[in-house]
C-alpha cells in the first residue's frame, strides 16, 4: 500500500458496473453492482470464479489465450469505478489523473484479451500500462480466497494492518518516516556530490592554480591580439614597403626630384620683367610646394618606422607565441582563454569554501539520520504493542469463525532502516493447538486463509481497501459459524464494497444484493437478482429445496429477517483503524 494511502471513510459504491464479453464460457454479462455486501451464488462448476477472474483481469491480473471464449476472437472486460475522492491523492492513481475527463467522473477501466494471449489495458478508452492497472488494483481491491491470497501472504500488508492501528505520537512519527527518509537521501546525495567535488578539485588543485596563474601572468586581451597581428603583417611586408617609400622619395624630393623642379619653376615665375604679371601663379605654385613638403615629411617618417620594424619583430612574434600557447591549452581563441580564466577562478574559490560546505552537509545528514533513528525506534515500540492487540482480537475472531484453537501472532523483527522504519512485520499462525506459529504462507490451507483474512480485517477495525473480495470464505463451515462469517462480512460492508462467493444461504441471506451464476448448454449466465421474493427463491435453491417448498420458504424469510445467528455477532473486535501507510 503506497505511503499516505487514506482509510476510506465512507461505504463507497465503488464498482458501479461490470461488463464481461466472451470470457471463457461467459458470452455476455452486464451487471450493476451496489454498495454493501454482494453475494455471488451458484452451483459448483457454474463459473462463479469467472466473475472474480474478470475483476482480477480488469485490475492487472495475468491474461492468457485460455481466457478467450469461442464466441469471438477476443475477450473484453470493462467497469465503471466510483473512486473515493481521498483515493485520488494516492500515487497509485497519479498516472490516471492526466487522462481523467473531469473531477467526479468514475474511473472507466477496460481490458482486451486477444486470442494470441496478448492483452491491452485502457482507462477512459486511452491505453495505459498493465503495471499502472495493477497499482490501481492493489489500491482499490483486496482479494481473499483459496486462489487469490496475494495480500495475506505479503509481509508488507501485515505491516500495513499494524500501522493502521497506530495513533497519537506513534501515528505522527509513522507519517514522518518516509518524509525524513527522502530528506536523508537528499542530504546524502548532497554530501556525496561535495565529497566528489573535493576529491576532483584537490587532485587537480596545483594544476588549476598553475593554469590560472599562467593566464593571469600573460593577461590576454582581444584588442591587443588584433594590434599585434596587424604589426606582424606590416613586418612581413617590410621590404616591399621600404622600397616603395624610397622610390617615392627619390622622385619627389631633392634637387632633381619633383620638389626641386617645383622650386625652380617658382623661381622662374618670380624673376624677370614678367614677374609683376605672374605673381598670382607664383603664389599658387608656392602652396603646392608646401603640400609637397608635407607629403615628403610623412614619407620620410613612415620610412623610418619601416626601417625600425626589424627591432620590433622579435617582440611581436614572442607575444603572439604566448597567445598561441594559451589558445592551444585553453580553447583555441582568446575569448575561450578568458572564459577559462574566470572558470578556474570560480573553481579555486569553490575549493576554498568546500570545507565549510562539507561540514554543514555532514551535520545536516547526521541530524536527519538521528531523528530518523529516533522515530523508527518509537514506531517499532508502538508496532509491537499494536501487533499484540491485533493478534489477540484476531484469535478471538477466528474462534467465532470456526477455527477453534488457532493461534495468531505478529513477528516484529529488526530490518534495515528504510522509509517505513526499521521493522519487518510478519503474520504467524498455528492452525492447531500445540503447534508453534509459523508464517501464514506455510501454516494454513486455502479455506483457512480466507477466514484468517476476514478475521484480520475485522480485528483491524475495517477493511484496508474500498473493495473487498472473498472467494468461498465459508468453505468447510456451516451452522452457527456461517452466521458468524456473515455477520463479519456485513460489518466490513459498512465501510467497503464487499463481494463474496458463497454456497451458504446463511451468508447470502445477509447480502445487500445477490448475483447468481448458472450454466446451461455449456454457457455461463451471470445475472443480478432483484426483489425480495427473487432473493428468497435463491436462498431456497441454495438450501437444496424445491421451488415453492413452504418450509424452505419460511426458513429463507426467517434468515432474511435476521431471526437466526444474530447472537453470534458481538461488537466490533477492535477500534477503528487509522490511516495505513507503506
Amino acid at each position: 500500500m503506497p505511503v499516505g494511502q487514506p482509510i476510506f471513510h465512507r461505504s463507497p459504491d465503488v464498482i458501479e458496473s461490470l461488463r464481461i464479453q466472451n470470457l471463457v464460457i461467459v458470452d455476455d454479462a452486464d451487471l450493476e453492482l451496489g454498495e454493501g455486501l454482494t453475494c455471488i451464488t451458484g452451483e459448483t462448476g457454474a463459473g462463479k470464479s469467472l466473475l472474480l477472474a474478470a475483476v482480477d483481469l480488469l485490475l492487472g491480473g495475468d491474461a492468457g489465450a485460455h481466457l478467450v471464449g469461442p464466441a469471438a476472437d477476443e475477450a473484453w472486460i470493462e467497469a465503471a469505478i466510483d473512486v473515493p475522492d481521498e483515493a485520488w491523492d494516492d500515487p497509485a492513481l497519479e498516472p490516471f489523473l492526466a487522462l481523467r475527463p473531469a473531477a467526479g467522473e468514475p474511473l472507466v477501466l477496460a481490458r482486451r484479451i486477444f486470442a494470441s494471449g496478448r492483452s491491452r489495458s485502457f482507462a477512459w478508452g486511452r491505453t495505459i500500462s498493465r503495471s499502472d492497472l495493477r497499482a490501481a488494483g492493489d489500491l482499490l481491491v483486496a482479494v481473499s480466497g483459496q486462489h487469490g491470497q496475494r495480500r495475506l501472504l505479503d509481509p508488507t500488508w501485515h505491516r500495513t494492518i499494524i500501522d493502521a492501528q497506530l495513533d497519537g505520537d506513534a501515528a505522527r512519527a509513522r507519517q514522518e518516516l518516509p518524509v525524513l527518509w527522502r530528506e536523508l537521501a537528499a542530504a546524502g546525495a548532497t554530501l556525496r556530490d561535495l565529497e566528489e567535488a573535493e576529491r576532483e578539485l584537490q587532485g587537480h588543485q596545483e594544476q588549476l592554480a598553475a593554469d590560472h596563474r599562467m593566464i593571469l601572468d600573460l593577461d590576454p586581451c582581444e584588442q591587443e591580439e588584433q594590434q599585434l597581428l596587424a604589426e606582424r603583417e606590416l613586418i612581413r611586408n617590410q621590404a616591399a614597403t621600404q622600397a616603395a617609400l624610397e622610390r617615392a622619395l627619390s622622385l619627389l624630393d631633392g634637387e632633381h626630384g619633383s620638389a626641386g623642379m617645383l622650386a625652380a619653376g617658382i623661381a622662374a615665375l618670380r624673376t624677370g620683367a614678367a614677374a609683376g604679371t605672374l605673381g598670382e601663379l607664383a603664389e599658387r605654385a608656392t602652396i603646392q610646394q608646401e603640400v609637397l613638403s608635407d607629403l615628403v615629411r610623412d614619407l620620410r617618417s613612415r620610412l623610418e618606422e619601416v626601417r625600425g620594424a626589424d627591432q620590433q619583430a622579435g617582440r611581436v612574434e614572442e607575444r603572439l607565441g604566448e597567445y598561441d600557447e594559451l589558445h592551444r591549452r585553453f580553447g583555441g581563441t582568446t575569448e575561450a582563454v578568458i572564459a577559462t580564466r574566470d572558470r578556474l577562478a570560480a573553481r579555486l574559490e569553490r575549493l576554498g569554501s568546500l570545507d565549510a560546505d562539507l561540514e554543514r552537509a555532514r551535520v545536516d545528514r547526521d541530524r536527519i539520520a538521528h531523528r530518523l533513528d529516533q522515530l523508527a525506534g518509537e514506531v517499532s515500540a508502538a508496532r509491537r504493542r499494536a501487533a499484540a492487540a491485533v493478534a489477540r482480537r484476531c484469535a478471538q475472531e477466528l474462534e467465532r469463525l470456526g477455527m477453534s484453537g488457532c493461534s495468531v501472532a505478529f513477528d516484529v523483527s529488526p530490518a534495515p532502516l528504510g522509509p517505513t522504519g526499521s521493522d519487518r512485520v510478519e503474520l504467524l499462525v498455528a492452525a492447531n493447538p500445540g503447534i508453534d506459529p509459523a508464517p501464514v504462507r506455510s501454516a494454513a490451507s486455502g479455506g483457512e486463509l480466507s477466514r484468517i483474512a476476514l478475521a484480520l480485517q475485522v480485528a483491524a477495525g475495517r477493511g484496508e481497501a474500498p473493495v473487498l473480495v472473498f472467494d468461498e470464505v465459508d468453505a468447510g463451515i456451516g451452522g452457527r459459524t456461517a452466521h458468524a462469517v456473515a455477520g463479519r462480512l456485513v460489518a466490513l460492508a459498512s465501510t467497503a464494497q464487499v463481494l463474496c462467493v458463497t454456497h451458504l444461504p446463511q451468508v447470502a441471506a445477509r447480502a445487500t444484493s445477490i448475483v447468481t451464476v448458472d450454466k446451461a448448454d455449456g454457457r455461463t449466465r451471470i445475472e443480478r437478482v432483484d426483489g425480495e421474493e427473487a432473493i428468497v427463491a435463491e436462498l431456497v435453491r441454495m438450501a437444496g429445496a424445491a421451488p415453492g417448498d413452504e418450509t424452505a420458504l419460511a426458513h429463507a424469510r426467517a434468515l432474511r429477517e435476521g431471526r437466526f445467528g444474530r447472537d453470534q455477532e458481538p461488537a466490533a473486535a477492535g477500534p477503528p483503524a487509522r490511516r495505513p501507510v507503506r
